[in-house]
């Protein structure tokens, strides 16, 4: 499976590019049942970088690409497990959408921290810069760019029940 769903600063080219990781972009996607949380410290960017965690009716929006190599990215995401993951993609604005199979990298859960944190500054610029490529929805940035506001306080979860096709938020109806 060379298809990988990027949620966190893999979204932006420039972090492929950087570390000379070979993909073509398909573009905007989400994941369901998942929700987007800064859950693993890191020292590169001082701040916490991205995962997913469950949260049913959730839904986690990022960038599909088709790799040239699907393990290039194995040796930079060591503090992550690579799951398989079933992706939805928008077909624009007839409603239709279409399922792929792919795969992402989970934070292992011994490298989660107990509770959520924020990202750092750079790394959020680079997610948002990602999204913006892609052409992920003005909600999903407008969530995104929320983590600007206060780097210091605790996370709320922010949800909304909008159905992905009609108003791609981070939240699907409930069946």
């Amino acid at each position: 499976m060379n298809t990988y769903f990027a949620f966190g600063s893999n979204m932006a080219q420039a972090t492929l590019h950087e570390r000379s990781v070979a993909a073509t972009r398909l573009g905007a996607a989400f994941v369901a049942d998942y929700r987007l949380a800064f859950t693993l410290p890191s020292q590169r960017w001082t701040g916490n970088a991205a995962d997913l965690l469950p949260d049913p009716g959730g839904l986690a929006w990022g960038v599909l690409w088709e790799m040239s190599d699907p393990n290039a990215l194995d040796p930079f995401e060591l503090r992550y497990d690579r799951v398989p993951v079933e992706v939805t993609r928008s077909n624009g604005n007839d409603g239709t959408t279409h399922r792929f199979d792919a795969f992402t990298y989970l934070v292992k859960p011994e490298n989660r921290t107990r509770n959520e944190g924020s990202p750092a500054t750079a790394y959020l610029e680079r997610m948002l810069e990602g999204a913006g490529e892609a052409g992920l929805p003005e909600e999903y940035l407008q969530f995104l760019q929320a983590f600007r506001s206060d780097s210091s306080s605790p996370r709320i979860v922010i949800s909304c029940h909008t159905s992905p096709v009609v108003s791609p938020g981070h939240r699907r109806e409930a069946p």
